[in-house]
């Protein structure tokens, strides 16, 4: 799976990570863990009395790296709903949709920027968009964005599959559209006055950072194999950018003190959007995975594991003495 920002976010921060996870449970995170956070949307009235409500005046600082820009909800009976916002950053845009108050159905939905379609699915989704991906997105120019009620799909216990059904008639469709800031343009939280100490984690292979020197870059030599899972927790907001061979693969930021890591994986045999050109290396070659932190003012760490293929543990690493 690639993990970088593109789809539907991955960045849910898990606050606790269990010893030994199963290959299910492997597969279901990495289904939902990526690069960059993902917020649900804000408490809205119910249905029937929805009616639409116009854009913030003023851009709203929400922590976590995020700035809402622009929020709206129409009744779902209108299919449609659009939004306005002028980009002030060139870290990227977080479109969230969710459909409400609808039961028993789900809401299928298409999202366009300035034309360009991005996205279909799930009308619960939280799509991540940057400048080159959108031609004509740029900063200080208005970008608009469509999302679409297309149809819905429902269960049906006598088939046991999914049919085709109208868009609900009630219901709620709520949009946020979110920008990502720049760590200086954050406004971060008090910072406490003692610490929580690392993880003590049953991964064996990872970097850690320097006691003396938080700041310092860390490498470590690993095996390019099947999917790569990955922990990565820091004391501090920071961010800390992960590489291989020299290519970017993502940067993970961290915006508070709670010591909540990222868990996720990605796939070793796709380059995937915004991988800095990276080639994929030989399945089984050795490679330099690199961790450059920014900003951190504590001790970090980044830990890793592989995933096999077949329904079976994390298997251990060969440098930890097992076989895979």
């Amino acid at each position: 799976m690639d993990m970088n920002a593109g789809g539907i976010l991955a960045d849910r921060k898990i606050r606790r990570r269990r010893r030994i996870l199963t290959a299910a449970t492997a597969a279901a995170i990495a289904a939902l863990i990526g690069g960059y956070q993902f917020l649900p949307a804000a408490p809205v009235p119910p249905a029937e009395s929805a009616s639409p409500s116009p854009s913030p005046s003023a851009a709203a600082e929400i922590g976590h790296g995020l700035r809402l820009m622009a929020h709206d909800v129409v009744p779902l009976s209108a299919k449609s709903l659009s939004l306005v916002w002028t980009p002030t950053s060139a870290k990227g845009t977080h479109i969230s949709s969710i459909c409400r108050d609808v039961e028993s159905v789900e809401v299928q939905v298409e999202v366009l920027v300035n034309g360009k379609l991005i996205y279909t699915g799930s009308c619960a989704s939280s799509t991540f968009t940057t400048f080159e991906d959108v031609p004509g997105m740029r900063l200080g120019t208005p970008a608009t964005v469509i999302i679409k009620a297309t149809g819905a799909v429902r269960y049906d216990p006598v088939t046991n599959a999914s049919i085709s059904v109208p868009v609900p008639a009630i219901g709620a469709l709520e949009v946020d559209v979110y920008q990502r800031l720049s760590f200086e343009e954050a406004v971060l939280p008090t910072r406490p006055a003692n610490l929580k100490p690392l993880q003590d984690t049953n991964q064996c292979l990872g970097v850690r950072s320097n006691p003396g020197d938080p700041l310092q870059p860390a490498t470590v030599s690993l095996i390019w194999d099947d999917t790569i899972f990955y922990l990565a927790e820091s004391q501090t907001p920071g961010e800390l950018e992960l590489a291989v061979n020299g290519h970017s693969l993502m940067t993970l930021g961290f915006w508070d003190y709670d010591l909540t890591p990222y868990i996720g994986s990605w796939d070793t045999t796709q380059p995937g959007p915004g991988r800095d050109g990276l080639t994929p290396p030989q399945r089984g070659q050795t490679v330099t995975l690199s961790v450059t932190p920014r900003h951190v003012t504590g001790a970090w760490q980044v830990k890793f594991d592989w995933i096999p293929s077949g329904p079976t543990q994390f298997a251990i690493p060969r440098r930890c003495g097992g076989d895979r």
